[in-house]
């Protein structure tokens, strides 16, 4: 589409490895001078072989490659020095860590109204995939200490999230909202995200601190994640609204999903951790 128009950008910030290589390819046959930015969302180590040959590849048709957490960069870095192929490919194009922002204006404005239910939730946002833990989440959640939390999936599609097979009682707990933005969430007093990364045995490097984490930073709901994953935002470790576990021990996690939930942030607290994010 962008190369049917008649201005063709010069500059283009891309946030998919295919999706630069194609542009490059694109502007090649028009004759057309174009810069991409690309930043990347995921751990090399998440990837298929095949798949992460393929990003090292396309990774040489952007301008500057960038990183969005210093665990993606040091992953991308070791696989490159582990391999001849990769690093002579790497050495070509460097990689630096541009950390995430939020954009303010997705976030739900009408946060005041959380103050109407005394119930909180425990909280899934996200993609239902099989690194982001939806059984720790849903095994973490059945504990009889939790039983008076609901829960809330807000998933991108209905059939990211098959609630059928679980018991009635579970499922009479759960809320799916699917293909709903950021900004139809509505916090509740004792609301608690809930973000069991786990990148399995092999990973060396942790990134636990997401965009859905951020978002609900902002909004003053706290993050109970994966240990040894705010490498990228250190200046976040004080600020009391990320919760780190190594989720082995569920009851101790139990106990701390309560204790959480009792707290709240203040406006101050709150404008705070949104000035380091924003």
């Amino acid at each position: 589409t962008i190369f049917k128009s008649q201005k063709i950008p010069t500059l283009i910030l891309s946030h998919s490895l295919r999706a630069t290589f194609l542009l490059q390819v694109a502007s090649w046959v028009r004759f057309k001078r174009l810069r991409v930015i690309t930043t990347i969302h995921q751990l090399p180590t998440l990837s298929a072989p095949r798949q992460r040959l393929q990003r090292f590849i396309y990774a040489q048709f952007t301008w500057r490659l960038l990183a969005y957490s210093r665990a993606v960069k040091a992953d991308w870095d070791a696989r490159a020095a582990s391999n001849f192929i990769f690093k002579t490919m790497i050495a070509r194009r460097s990689i630096s860590v541009l950390r995430n922002g939020i954009y303010l204006k997705r976030l739900p404005i009408n946060v005041n109204q959380s103050n109407e239910s005394p119930k909180g939730r425990l909280v899934y946002l996200g993609r239902n995939t099989a690194w982001k833990g939806v059984t720790t989440f849903l095994e973490i959640a059945c504990r009889p200490e939790l039983l008076h939390f609901d829960m809330l999936f807000m998933i991108p599609d209905q059939k990211d999230l098959d609630i059928q097979t679980l018991p009635l009682e579970v499922r009479n707990r759960i809320q799916v909202v699917a293909g709903k933005p950021i900004s139809s969430y509505i916090p509740r007093h004792g609301d608690v995200h809930l973000y069991p990364a786990n990148y399995g045995p092999d990973a060396k490097f942790v990134e636990s601190v997401s965009l859905n984490c951020l978002e609900l930073a902002c909004l003053g709901v706290p993050t109970i994640l994966t240990k040894n994953g705010l490498g990228t935002w250190p200046d976040l470790t004080n600020a009391y609204i990320f919760y780190q576990t190594d989720w082995i021990d569920h009851a101790l996690i139990a106990k701390e999903i309560l204790r959480v939930s009792r707290v709240e942030f203040s406006d101050l607290e709150i404008e705070k951790i949104v000035e380091i994010v924003d």
